[in-house]
C-alpha cells in the first residue's frame, strides 16, 4: 500500500499513474507526503491501518538581500537535477533531469522578496546547481545567477540569500541556510 497526500493548485495538476509513478504535470511541485506499508487483505478479516505520512519534497526559498525594482514581475528557479515526478513507494524522483519553475513576485518596490518552490530528489540528499533569474512582465531576463552545488535534502528547506535587483548582484554571492522548520504532526 502506498498513501500519497499532496497540495495542488490551478495550472499544476497531480497525476497518480501507479505505485511506481506520480507527477505534478504543470508548472509547480507542491508539498507531498507519502507512507508505504505491506498489507494483507482478505475477505474475512477487517484491516485497520494507521499511517503517519512523511514529507518527501525538498524546498528552495530564494530571499533577496536588496529591494525589488519596479520592472521585476517574476522569479525563475532552474534546477539542473531533481524532478517533478516521483515513485510513490520510495518518494524519490523518477527523472533526475531538472526543470524550471517561474513564480510571481508580489513584493513592493524597494522591499526584499521571498520566492519558494519544491522539487523531488533522486536520492535522500543531493547537491544541485540552480540558476536564479528575475524576469520582467514580458519574460525578459533582468538578472541571472547560477549557484553551484546547492545542498538539498528531503523534508528540508534550503534558503539562498543574495542581491537580485541591484548591479551589485552581478558579482554578488548567495548564502545557503539548510535548516528546516520544526515538523507539524497530525493524525487521521
Amino acid at each position: 500500500m502506498a498513501v500519497v497526500a499532496y497540495t495542488t493548485k490551478d495550472g499544476s495538476p497531480f497525476v497518480l499513474t501507479s505505485p511506481t509513478e506520480a507527477a505534478f504535470t504543470g508548472d509547480h511541485v507542491y508539498e507531498t507526503f507519502t507512507y508505504t506499508q505491506a498489507v494483507n487483505i482478505s475477505n474475512t478479516v477487517a484491516v485497520d491501518i494507521s499511517a503517519t505520512l512523511s514529507r518527501i519534497v525538498s524546498m528552495l526559498t530564494v530571499k533577496s538581500s536588496d529591494g525589488k525594482t519596479a520592472n521585476v514581475s517574476n522569479v525563475r528557479m532552474t534546477f539542473f537535477a531533481g524532478g517533478k515526478n516521483f515513485i510513490p513507494t520510495t518518494g524519490l524522483a523518477i527523472n533526475n533531469t531538472g526543470f524550471a519553475n517561474t513564480v510571481g513576485n508580489s513584493a513592493s518596490v524597494g522591499a526584499t522578496s521571498t520566492s519558494s518552490t519544491c522539487l523531488f530528489l533522486a536520492t535522500d540528499e543531493q547537491d544541485i546547481d540552480v540558476t536564479i533569474e528575475t524576469l520582467d512582465a514580458d519574460g525578459a531576463v533582468l538578472f541571472s545567477k547560477t549557484v553551484e552545488n546547492v545542498p538539498f535534502k528531503r523534508n528540508r528547506k534550503t534558503i539562498l540569500i543574495g542581491a537580485m535587483y541591484t548591479n551589485e548582484a552581478l558579482s554578488g554571492t548567495f548564502q545557503v541556510e539548510t535548516a528546516w522548520l520544526t515538523d507539524q504532526n497530525g493524525s487521521f
